[in-house]
């Protein structure tokens, strides 16, 4: 109803599911296809009632394809069909492939001279339908499982054929939808290969470069964490862990104890370590506040076992070596370089161009 009005135009009652409604006009403004020629704006206007019809496209086009099959009096040769599927099954069986990811390679290896299908007075074998198999997505690529579905698949690579050959008389290559995606696809070819051309002309870094940035970045970023290294004994009841620290305090040496009582498998004396906060949080936090030979209170362990802990050693914070992050480094730099090199060139096509960006009209209201 406003459509037609002007700025500040009032229209007449309007009947809604709501009521009459009447329409002021406040504001005015292009709309945002109004830079498209005809053919642009005439494609819009197809894809967008296309959505109306969308439940009856399927349908039609089975319909079709129906009737161009028989228009072109498309006939496939049965027996050849059969002698595919045989030959199919024993090439999966000998090469261990599975679906349809193998049978382009399949029908190329068929030798015997057999016409698969006549259309347009021409015969086709296997090999023209294995080139087409060839350009089909692994995804896509149909199996032969029945007779019926080889045809089907077959079948299908016809009338892609059919359709080419009617496009390019119909003049579809010189259609704005056409010239659209084609342009659109060369645009999107070249914007990668030119994104990889960037990449690859990166520069890479240098050992000095690595050595320079660990040496920037050893004691935020490459620090080995503080380490303790402890002796420990452990038993499986609190009450004999309470009388061993007990003894401990009475003079009884730790070391000796620890022998006896140590986990089985440690080096002497139940000696552990060294290990981070991050390997065993209870025993780090067991001995933080500990001088060097200071002895915990009995805590709990692991398998419901109790431990008495000494302070053996502290390891504190260091970086980590050069050699051991070298690779890590150099990876880094290298992506930051590639980084620099796709926003410097990608500006550089943009200034050659002198392309305006208007950028504060992306946030404009």
């Amino acid at each position: 109803a406003a459509f037609v009005l002007e700025r500040g135009g009032v229209s007449s009652p309007v009947l809604t599911n709501f009521g009459y409604h009447i329409i002021l006009v406040s504001d005015v403004r292009p709309s945002d296809n109004r830079f498209m020629d005809d053919s642009a704006y005439e494609n819009l206007i197809i894809n967008i009632t296309k959505n109306s019809i969308r439940d009856m496209l399927r349908p039609a086009a089975i319909k079709y394809d129906q009737n161009i099959v028989e228009e072109n009096n498309v006939v496939f040769n049965l027996d050849a069909v059969r002698e595919i599927l045989r030959s199919y099954d024993r090439f999966q069986k000998d090469s261990s492939l599975s679906g349809g990811s193998a049978s382009f390679s399949f029908l190329e290896t068929i030798s015997t001279p057999i016409i698969v299908c006549v259309y347009g007075n021409k015969g086709y074998g296997p090999k023209w339908f294995a080139q087409r198999l060839k350009r089909t997505p692994s995804s896509r690529r149909p199996k032969f499982e029945s007779e019926d579905a080889a045809v089907a698949a077959l079948k299908t690579f016809v009338l892609q054929d059919i359709a080419v050959k009617r496009g390019f008389q119909a003049g579809v290559d010189s259609s704005f939808s056409y010239r659209w995606k084609v342009n659109d696809m060369v645009s999107d070819l070249l914007y990668d290969a030119y994104l990889k051309h960037l990449v690859n002309i990166a520069p890479r870094p240098d050992s000095s470069s690595v050595r320079e940035y660990y040496n920037s970045n050893k004691y935020e970023k490459y620090l080995e964490d503080e380490k303790y290294t402890v002796r420990e004994i452990r038993v499986s009841n609190r009450s004999f862990a309470d009388s061993l620290l007990t003894e401990i305090g009475a003079g009884v040496a730790f070391s000796s104890l620890a022998k006896k009582h140590g986990v089985v498998g440690q080096v002497e004396e139940g000696l552990y370590g060294p290990f981070s906060k991050k390997q065993n949080s209870k025993y780090f936090d067991a001995v933080s506040s500990l001088e060097i030979n200071g002895i915990s209170p009995v805590i709990a362990s692991t398998n419901n076992s109790f431990a008495i802990i000494q302070l053996v050693e502290k390891i504190p914070e260091k970086p980590i070596d050069l050699e051991s992050v070298f690779v890590q480094i150099e990876s880094l730099l290298t992506k930051e370089e590639q980084e620099n090199s796709k926003a410097l060139g990608l500006a550089g096509l943009i200034e050659k161009y002198s392309v305006n960006r208007s950028v504060s009209l992306l946030y404009k209201k």
